[in-house]
């Protein structure tokens, strides 16, 4: 040495290229001759040397004599480490040829080109390299596999999770030329661990497209192409189920499924219990997809009212900005078909909160249909639903719960296709109706007709829950022939049949179910002559025949001509 330092173990193996990292360099053999044609042999513990900088391990070596470093058994993380950093490491400005096998982006031969900092080749640069780590790798069992110079071959497992979570730099196994990194797929996906894994330096770049399949109960099923974000954030389930245009009301959003082929042609299913993030923000359940996964959304076997809601708030909900084609049956104005338009359009605010605003719900489509009669049963309206497999769905609302606590759930948002099914009350409490008329999916209006000795005869519109003394106000009072103390009321009721009442009128006194009861829709005063016992007996001789066959229609029809008043 120009220096004039004498030759000793270390100096000899950096002459030969540095020590491998499959050495064992705790048991260093110095073999030396003897005059008698003997053999020496010394052993090096070049290990103390590193740790304690014990400089007696690095012997000084004379003429012939043979420097022998075995195998380790196994690889020691740490020890790799220190040995990386050595004087006697190999030097790192030499492209090194691994594999990369398993659970990556692109599996197969690389070549590892010196880093311009000097750093040494790790598992996860070699990882970089083959393109990242799949999300369905197992990355606490990953392998190196090394061969030995007597032909033999080191397995070294390597446990990369003990690296992102707790940075345990050991874990990184430094590679050698001619090592093969494994990395196996994972029995079951750890879904905190695959965050962890996607924010690491050894995910796949996030700036490649996504081809998936999104199928079940989605708005749109069928393939899609998942495109990058310009923010750099990872392909999730939620940003896929955002492209196939959101989850339908239908859907069990606890029972998805992300169906992903791994390599050697096997199958992962990963069940998602999606309800999970809405209702504690638990991000491990926004599973990051990679390239090829399927997206299954299920049915949903008993929907709630609540799910719903908490669904349609959502940001995988549909947005509400297509029209929806739904029907209205039963106790409303006007049953039939519709087409709701989108109240607003919808705005998305990066960072707002989800909301029902501008969604098309069942109070709306009920108010399009003229709102529901006050013969409805507002506790047991029905919302019937077909899923995309065909299968109808009722989901049970209760209008009640929704005036008397203002339970939102129970205004459910509507999809494509529903049917609203508003059924018969087969009582009704006048209390109730009273506070049922004020509500907003209750009609403007209603109409009555008041007949015989008034002012206006005829049918007017007066609003709902009106007792009968404004309503006879409300056609000009009495006239100088009628009879004042007394009028009849007529109603068809929810069962069909028609009741008379005799209501002794006060035009004095409030709200009475006796003398001053509150209308209906279709509601009949008559309001007689003077005398009006003949006109009674003949009004008996009409109403037999109603319940033997003969229509409410006819009943009016014939009671008008009484009064001289023709109907169609």
């Amino acid at each position: 040495d120009a220096s004039g330092a004498v030759p000793t173990v270390s100096r000899a193996l950096q002459i030969a290229g540095g020590i491998r990292q499959s050495a064992d360099i705790s048991r260093i053999q110095l073999l030396r001759p003897t005059r008698a044609g003997g053999q020496q042999v010394f052993n090096v513990n070049l290990q103390q040397l590193l740790r304690a900088g014990d400089r007696s391990q690095d012997l000084i070596l004379q003429q012939g004599d043979t420097v022998f470093v075995p195998t380790a058994t196994s690889v020691n993380p740490a020890q790799a480490l220190d040995l990386a950093a050595a004087s006697f490491a190999p030097t790192t400005n030499q492209p090194i040829n691994v594999a990369v096998v398993g659970e990556v982006t692109r599996p197969g031969p690389q070549i590892v080109q010196p880093d311009a900092s000097g750093a040494v080749p790790t598992v996860s640069r070699a990882l970089q390299i083959a393109g990242g780590i799949r999300q369905s790798a197992d990355i606490t069992r990953i392998q190196v596999l090394r061969s030995t110079r007597g032909g033999g071959q080191q397995t070294l497992n390597v446990d990369l999770s003990q690296l992102l979570d707790n940075g345990d730099r050991a874990q990184d196994l430094i590679l050698q030329q001619g090592d093969t990194v494994f990395v196996p797929t994972a029995n079951a996906v750890n879904a905190a661990q695959a965050l962890d894994l996607a924010a690491s330096s050894i995910a796949p770049a996030t700036n490649q497209p996504l081809n998936v399949v999104v199928v079940g109960e989605v708005t749109r099923p069928g393939p899609y192409v998942v495109q990058p974000e310009g923010t750099g954030a990872v392909p999730t389930l939620a940003r896929a189920l955002q492209v196939a245009g959101g989850i339908r009301q239908t859907a069990d959003i606890t029972q998805i499924q992300i169906i992903r082929l791994v390599r050697g042609g096997r199958q992962q299913t990963l069940t998602v219990n999606y309800s999970q993030l809405l209702q504690t923000a638990d991000r491990t359940q926004d599973i990051i997809l990679q390239q090829g996964d399927t997206i299954f959304v299920p049915a949903s076997v008993a929907p709630t009212a609540a799910d719903s809601l908490a669904l349609a708030s959502s940001s995988v909900a549909p947005t509400g900005a297509q029209p929806l084609n739904i029907a209205v049956t039963g106790e409303v104005q006007r049953p039939g078909s519709y087409v709701l338009q989108p109240s607003q359009p919808p705005t998305v605010i990066v960072g707002a909160l989800p909301s029902v605003a501008g969604l098309p719900t069942i109070t709306q489509a009920i108010q399009i249909a003229g709102g529901i009669t006050q013969s409805a049963d507002i506790r047991r309206i029905e919302v019937r639903r077909v899923t995309q497999a065909g299968v109808e769905q009722r989901l049970s609302v209760n209008f009640w719960q929704l005036l008397v606590s203002g339970d939102r759930s129970q205004d459910l948002v509507l999809q494509q296709g529903d049917t609203i099914f508003v059924p018969t009350a087969a009582n009704i409490d006048p209390a109730e109706a009273a506070l049922l008329a004020d509500a907003s999916f209750s009609p403007a209006s209603i109409p009555v007709n008041v007949v015989g000795e008034v002012t206006r005869p005829g049918i007017i519109q007066i609003r709902p829950n009106t007792p009968l003394n404004q309503a006879i106000l409300a056609a000009g009072g009495f006239n100088a022939r009628a009879r004042k103390a007394t009028v009849e009321l007529l109603r068809l009721n929810p069962n069909g049949t028609v009741s008379r009442r005799t209501i002794e009128v006060d035009l004095d006194k409030g709200t009475s179910e006796q003398t001053n009861p509150t209308l209906r829709p279709n509601d009949v005063i008559l309001v007689a002559r003077s005398g009006f016992a003949r006109t009674g007996d003949n009004l008996g001789l009409i109403l037999n025949p109603v319940g033997q066959g003969f229509s409410f229609l006819d009943f009016f029809r014939n009671f008008m001509r009484l009064f001289g008043v023709t109907v169609p």
